[in-house]
This record gives structure tokens, C-alpha cells and sequence, in this order.
């Protein structure tokens, strides 16, 4: 692919320092940053530095137990413009985050903990600095997130999803926090098995909520408790970093990768002060348990030359390596998708190997040894900017894999030669060979083989041939399934001597016999096995005697509910005694009661019922009674109207 040379920017950065530059430094190189203080609040006062933001804040638990409640409050700092700070257990608010809220000029602080976490004695120390106190504790972490949502829409956000995390894992909900941050997207916390009324409150109080984001499986969050929330759709992984991993993917189309933040996911102090700073960038982040790992590795492939990676915390729980690490994986994957692409139209590509492959990104395990020369004959072949990312690549990979899957397939089904032994073809042989794979049954295997061992040669030279072969065989097989099926239960129907129990027979049986499906009622099968009971020997050997049963069965039980039907009619009208009233009686009830259906006249109804009540009694106890009071009811009104 003729194509100007690339400049590929320097990306050794394993020479670099490691020292704390400004956030938006950018230079010709990726370098790793580091927002970091000795302790967890100073190091949300480094984070609150880079955000610009001043006026108010949040102020949340750095405890264990108290962080929990701050763990949905992203959101809320981001409408706000507000960093998170934070306060440890005791009576004296932390001194390193006084002195920011000083800084900052902040006049309203969002306590995200009740005084058993964050004591009175810290608030009243807020007041007397002349700051506002908002508390959005409640009496559990459920709550509180509830009491963040609704001090958004209080203040005026305009909310159309959630976010939702178990309330029992801080990953989760920090795997969706910058993202949602970004999108003023309240974060609710719920039970595994159940979602706490205050949740299920606020989702009643608040219909503009159509759609929500679910993080985790089913073993944090239940199907049932996610059929609660509208829309919902769950993004997880086996592990909680495996989610952290998949929501990244999800939201691809909304994260940028000018910045990328690391943090503890074990610690998790750090990504919660960390996310409304990622919001800023659109950015998401990518939890570590202090060692690289699949979120690093898939970020990596995300970085451009000028991307930022910032560290949220010291080296005690990001080491220095983890962002080495991913920078050089950045640099080798940048190298080899530089020397893939860099390969001219139809010029050789035989120096590209295995391993520049899966540097460029692929997925390791779809990089084919054997398949080697296809690779490079494909990047011979492509045109100008047809391989300049992973993703490309990883698609070229996967469509040789395929073709040569394809071809090596065909090869080995049409090679075998007529009436030899086809028992080494598999189901998966078909499948690469490009027949659909619903189409490919495992239970007929056998007779795919003897199929193909009764093939003349060249009959099965491509995938079309192929596919027909499979189906026909499919079709063949499920004939002859079917007629077993069929023999086998006219087998049993018959198989029943005179007057022996039939309960045995079922509605199933009855259709497998070649019975119209239709004609097959559960609320006559009764009367069917009476009727197969009471059969002579061999009067039901075929589906035509078996249907004729069935037909005959049915239009005996419709004439004895009509008979029913009608008997029950004639009585309701006839049993109405002299001058009783008969309001009660209906049009329907007449031609239940045997009246022609086009006798009976909608505007007369109240003159029927008329007639009925002056009957004597008996004297409407017959159909042609009843019909004869309905004719002479319609001819008086018809002398009325003329």
C-alpha cells in the first residue's frame, strides 16, 4: 500500500522520571503522571487541584466502613463542578483538607456520611468556617445513594438513566463512576436478591428514568432484581476487575483516551475521589490490584502518542511498573501495527512475524502458526490505511484463520474418495467449511459421513455443495425420525385391546400418530381414551382411522355441549315464573335456547323479555316454544312500527 511514512512518536518510556508533571502537559511522548499524597486525603487534595473547581465540595469517609456512602457521589460532584475531599474517623476535620477547602473558597460542603461516620464535632468545625453543611447520609448505603439522586434532580439535573452497583462491592460502582459522572447518571446501590425501598421509591418518583446500566452478573445482582429497573442492561465479567474491563469496552464510544487514570481497585479510595477528575476528560478508570493486568492491556492499544496516564495514589498501590508496563505495551503495540501498515501494496511482508501480530494487538491465541504466510500475503494485499489499528488487524487475522479454515475443510471432505471411510469428518469440519451452523446436528454426524463416502468426486468441492448435502441428509433423517414417531404411537394407540385402559394415550400421542394438530382438545382426551378403549382390534392401525375417531370424539362432545348449552337456556327462560322479571334474559340466552339467530332482533329485547315474564309457567319450556314467542313478539312489533 503506497502510503506516506508515519511518524511514530517515541514511546520509550522506561528512561523516563516518573516526577509529577501538570495534567495537561502534553508532549510528543506518552509519559505516565501521578496524583499522590502520603495519605488518602492529601491525595484527593491533588485530584481536587488538577479539577479547577471551586465554590463547594464533597466531603466523604476515607474509613473502610464509611467510604461506602461516597461510593455514588461522582455524579453529584460532577453536576456540582465540586471535588471530592476527604475526612477520617475523630472530632477535628483533616487538616490537608481544610486547608484546601480554604483554597478553594468553599462555601457548601455535601457531607456524604451521617455524624456515626463523620462526626458533629467535624461539621460544626465547617460551620464555624462559614460553610454550609448539606448532609445526604441515610440510614444505609442504599439510601444514601438514593439521597444523592435526589439532591441531582433537587438541583435541577436532568435524568433520564441509572447506573446500578451492588452495595457490597466498591469495584463495581467505581467501574461505572467517571462515566457516569460524565453523563449526570446517578448511581443507585441494591441488594444481590432484592432492591431496597428506597430505590424502588425514587425509580416510582422519578418516570423521566427510561433506561439503566447495570454492573455485574447475576451473582451480585439477580435477573429479578434487575427486571425492576426500565431497560436495564448488565455489563460484567468472572471477576469484578473482568467488569471493570468489559464497562470500558462497553462505553468505548463515549471514553477518550487523551487521559487514562489508574487506581487501586482493592483500596478503591483513590478512583472514588478520582472519578469526577476522569469525567473531566471523558475518561474512564482502569482498576488494578497493584499489578498490570487485562484493563491495562486493553487501554494500552487505546493510547495515542500525546495520551496522558495518571496514577490515582502513590507507588504503594500503583507501582511505578504498572505504568512502565503499559506504556512499553503501548510503544510495541504502536511499532507493530507501524511495521504491518507500513508495508506498501504488493510489496513483501515475509519479515512480519507471529509475535508482530499479537504485539499489533491480536488476540494471542488466534494467531495461527501455520497460517503464517496467508497473514503475510494478506498485508501484501491490502490497501493504503486498510491495517493502521488493532482492530483491523485483528479482523484480517481472524478472516484468513477463517478462509483457510474453510479451504483446508473442503480439501479434506472432497478428498475422501467415493466409498471410502468419511468417519475422521467432523461436525466442526462442516462448520469451517461455511455450512450454517444451526444446520449442522450432531446426532446425524453418521449419516453426514456416509454421505460424504457416497459422493462422487468433485461433488462436494465447495461450500454450497456442501450445505445442500447437509441438508438433504437433515431432511432425510428427520423424515425417517418422524415416521418412527408416527408408527410408534399409532403402535400404542392401537396396541390397546378392547375395553383396556387408555389414560396411557396422550394428546401428544395423538398428534405424533399424524392427528391434525388442531383437532387435537385437551378437554376431550378423556373421551378420546374412552373412545380407543372401545375400539375393536386393528380399527385404529392408521392415521386416517385415528383422525376419523379424533373427528368423531369432537363433534360428540360439541353436540353434547350444545345440548348443554341450550337444556341451560331453556331453563333459565322457562324458570322465569308469571309476571317475575326477566331483565336477566338476553339475546344470547334466545339463540342458546335453539331461536334462528337471525330472529332475533336487538330492538325487540325488552319486548322478549316482556313476553317472557308473562308466560305461564312451562309454557316456554321448549325450543319451539321459545321460538314461537319470539315470532309473534317480532310480528306485534313490526304492526307497531307500520
Amino acid at each position: 500500500m503506497s502510503k506516506t511514512k508515519k511518524a511514530l512518536a517515541t514511546l520509550a518510556i522506561a528512561g523516563m522520571t516518573l516526577s509529577m508533571l501538570p495534567l495537561n502537559a502534553f508532549a510528543a511522548d506518552t509519559f505516565p503522571q501521578r496524583l499522590a499524597g502520603v495519605t488518602a486525603a492529601e491525595t484527593a487534595v491533588e485530584i481536587a487541584e488538577q479539577t479547577g473547581w471551586t465554590g463547594s465540595a464533597i466531603l466523604a469517609s476515607s474509613t473502610s466502613y464509611g467510604m461506602v456512602d461516597a461510593l455514588t457521589s461522582g455524579p453529584l460532584a460532577s453536576f456540582l463542578e465540586a471535588p471530592i475531599l476527604l475526612q477520617e474517623a475523630g472530632s477535628v476535620l483533616n487538616e490537608d483538607t481544610k486547608a484546601e477547602l480554604i483554597k478553594l473558597e468553599v462555601e457548601k460542603v455535601y457531607v456524604t456520611s451521617g455524624t456515626a461516620v463523620i462526626s458533629q464535632a467535624v461539621l460544626d468545625e465547617l460551620a464555624d468556617m462559614d460553610i454550609t453543611v448539606v448532609p445526604l447520609g441515610g440510614n444505609d448505603r442504599f439510601e444514601t445513594s438514593v439521597n444523592i439522586a435526589n439532591k441531582m434532580v433537587e438541583l435541577g439535573a436532568s435524568i433520564s438513566k441509572v447506573a446500578v452497583a451492588y452495595g457490597w462491592l466498591n469495584q463495581d460502582a467505581l467501574s461505572i463512576a467517571s462515566i457516569a459522572s460524565a453523563q449526570t447518571e446517578p448511581i443507585l446501590l441494591t441488594e444481590a436478591n432484592s432492591i431496597p425501598e428506597s430505590v424502588e421509591e425514587f425509580l416510582t418518583e422519578n418516570e423521566s428514568i427510561v433506561t439503566a446500566d447495570v454492573i455485574g452478573g447475576t451473582a451480585v445482582i439477580s435477573n429479578a432484581v434487575v427486571s425492576k429497573f426500565p431497560n436495564a442492561f448488565r455489563y460484567f465479567g468472572n471477576t469484578a476487575y473482568d467488569t471493570n474491563v468489559e464497562v470500558l469496552k462497553a462505553f468505548d464510544d463515549v471514553l477518550e483516551y487523551d487521559n487514562v487514570f489508574l487506581a487501586n481497585g482493592d483500596t478503591a479510595i483513590d478512583a472514588l475521589a478520582g472519578a469526577p477528575l476522569a469525567a473531566q476528560f471523558n475518561a474512564g478508570i482502569v482498576l488494578t490490584k497493584g499489578t498490570t493486568n487485562e484493563g491495562t492491556e486493553y487501554v494500552s492499544g487505546k493510547l495515542s502518542a500525546t495520551s496522558v496516564v495518571t496514577a490515582l495514589g502513590g507507588t504503594a498501590v500503583i507501582p511505578d511498573s504498572v505504568l512502565t508496563d503499559l506504556i512499553d505495551a503501548a510503544a510495541a503495540k504502536a511499532a507493530a501495527i507501524e511495521k504491518i501498515d507500513g508495508i506498501a501494496q504488493d510489496a513483501e511482508a515475509t519479515d512480519v512475524t507471529v509475535q508482530d501480530l499479537i504485539d499489533a494487538g491480536v488476540t494471542a491465541t488466534n494467531v495461527i502458526e501455520a497460517n503464517l504466510e496467508a497473514y503475510q500475503t494478506a498485508i501484501s494485499a491490502a490497501a493504503d490505511l486498510e491495517l493502521d489499528s488493532t482492530d483491523k488487524i485483528q479482523q484480517m487475522v481472524t478472516d484468513v484463520n477463517t478462509a483457510q479454515a474453510k479451504a483446508a475443510a473442503i480439501a479434506k471432505i472432497d478428498g475422501i474418495v467415493l466409498g471410502e471411510d468419511a468417519s475422521d469428518v467432523s461436525a466442526q469440519d462442516l462448520i469451517d467449511v461455511g455450512v450454517t451452523v444451526t444446520d449442522v446436528i450432531e446426532a446425524n454426524l453418521e449419516a453426514y459421513r456416509t454421505a460424504i463416502s457416497a459422493a462422487e468426486d468433485l461433488a462436494l468441492d465447495n461450500t454450497d455443495k456442501i450445505q445442500q448435502m447437509v441438508t438433504d441428509v437433515n431432511a432425510a433423517e428427520a423424515a425417517e425420525e418422524a415416521a418412527a414417531t408416527k408408527a410408534a404411537a399409532i403402535a400404542k394407540i392401537d396396541g390397546i385391546v378392547q375395553d383396556a385402559d387408555a389414560s396411557g394415550v396422550t394428546a401428544q400421542d395423538l398428534i405424533d400418530a399424524g392427528v391434525t394438530e388442531a383437532d387435537v382438545f385437551d378437554a376431550n382426551l378423556e373421551a378420546y381414551q374412552d373412545a380407543i378403549s372401545a375400539a375393536a382390534d386393528s380399527a385404529l392401525g392408521s392415521t386416517e382411522e385415528i383422525q376419523d375417531m379424533v373427528t368423531v370424539v369432537n363433534e360428540a362432545a360439541a353436540a353434547e355441549k350444545a345440548a348443554a348449552i341450550k337444556a341451560a337456556a331453556i331453563l333459565k327462560i322457562d324458570g322465569i315464573v308469571l309476571d317475575a322479571d326477566a331483565s336477566s334474559v338476553s339475546a344470547q340466552d334466545l339463540i342458546d335456547a335453539g331461536v334462528t339467530a337471525a330472529d332475533v332482533i336487538a330492538a325487540n329485547l325488552a319486548a322478549y323479555q316482556d313476553a317472557v315474564s308473562a308466560a305461564a309457567d312451562s309454557a316456554l319450556d321448549s325450543t319451539e316454544k321459545i321460538q314461537d314467542m319470539v315470532t309473534a313478539v317480532n310480528s306485534a312489533e313490526a304492526e307497531i312500527q307500520e
